[in-house]
């Protein structure tokens, strides 16, 4: 088998992946669960359900847009209380005017002083997943004759709010092929 369909099959699977991923919360949270090593729509006790319960947060995930900023301070900490862990909110950015909400939310944290972590995803350049990811490190093995696979990658910076309320970067990485 040629590695030439298999790479215009992966780029197909890029495109078409990323395009129905820009709207889906849940693509992006299961893709964040699995980075904090958590468990994705874990089920409390009572019925709710948290996005991502991990050893020490129990993270609410949502769109950084409109009321639902919000709904996620509130989320985030019955979770907490719930599950015995701390507060987490994942904001997913998909609109420019994201920041302005995102901000909203770190003042109150801040103004309050909850131990709330804070993470934000810009999802508009979060393309790809793990199991992709996984499939373009193996193809960037092989050679097709003299010219070899290669693969970009594009590195994502989302920050953190830590415990003394200061933003800290962290980094996710999407990966691509290129011949």
């Amino acid at each position: 088998m040629s590695i030439k369909p298999i790479l215009l099959s992966t780029l197909l699977l890029v495109g078409s992946f990323s395009a129905l991923a820009i709207e889906d919360e849940d693509h992006y949270n299961q893709q964040f669960c699995k980075e904090m090593q958590g468990k994705a729509e874990n089920t409390l006790d009572d019925l709710s359900r948290v996005d991502c319960l991990t050893d020490t947060h129990a993270f609410e995930a949502d769109w950084a847009d409109g009321l639902k900023v919000y709904e996620s301070i509130g989320q985030a900490l019955y979770y907490a209380a719930e599950s015995e862990r701390l507060p987490g909110i994942l904001l997913l950015i998909r609109k420019d005017n994201s920041e302005k909400h995102i901000r909203k939310v770190q003042r109150v944290i801040e103004t309050y002083r909850l131990n709330i972590k804070l993470h934000t995803l810009d999802t508009r350049t979060h393309v790809l997943g793990s199991n992709i990811k996984e499939h373009l490190v193996e193809l960037t093995n092989h050679k097709i004759s003299d010219s070899p696979v290669e693969m970009s990658c594009t590195i994502l910076e989302t920050k953190t709010v830590n415990q003394d309320g200061l933003l800290e970067p962290n980094y996710m990485y999407s990966y691509l092929v290129v011949s």
